[in-house]
């Protein structure tokens, strides 16, 4: 089996479900993110490639740009019971770097918050941090105030901030700030 039943609990009458490895886990991540994007076997090859090299550059600009590429991609739903929530874009950008094999953290918990996402490579501490329908700055502004950068100050890897401002009307990345 591809899943594994970790527990069931009788009263709900709900099963727990984890992946016996990692590989196991990033084949279903690969065919999820494939399913969301509506066009099997486009985010393969050199495009991982793509986001990962600009990952590991520290390239956040065309980081950025990749991702709105990506959420251009989605169908428009005219129905009222699909709209976007900024956890819906959140979920994007996990699975993407999940892909890449990176390591990510979504609602990365601090002592005064939680960051949205928190991605990490052998040069690199990215902190992101969401907003929906607001501006990019209130979200760089909430990283400093709430000092999720805290616990990396004694980290040798360079530290990434960055404010991401969705829009719930065109479904896309609309506004983005970045400091160190």
């Amino acid at each position: 089996g591809y899943l594994t039943i970790k527990s069931y609990d009788r009263k709900t009458r709900t099963y727990i479900l984890g992946f016996p490895n990692n590989e196991i886990k990033l084949s279903f991540l690969q065919g999820l993110i494939n399913e969301f994007y509506r066009e099997p076997g486009s985010l393969t090859g050199f495009i991982y490639a793509d986001f990962l090299r600009d990952f590991r550059k520290g390239d956040v600009e065309s980081l950025i740009e990749r991702f709105q590429a990506l959420y251009s991609t989605i169908p428009y739903a005219n129905d009222d019971n699909d709209k976007w929530v900024e956890r819906d874009f959140q979920n994007v950008i996990f699975l993407v770097f999940t892909i890449c094999g990176q390591f990510v953290v979504s609602e990365y918990h601090s002592s005064k918050g939680r960051a949205d996402t928190v991605v990490v490579n052998e040069k690199y501490v990215y902190l992101f941090e969401f907003k929906m329908d607001q501006d990019a700055q209130t979200a760089l502004d909430q990283i400093n105030e709430k000092d999720y950068a805290g616990r990396f100050k004694m980290d040798s890897r360079k530290l990434i901030k960055v404010g991401v401002n969705f829009s719930s009307k065109e479904k896309n990345i609309v506004d983005w700030k970045v400091a160190e």
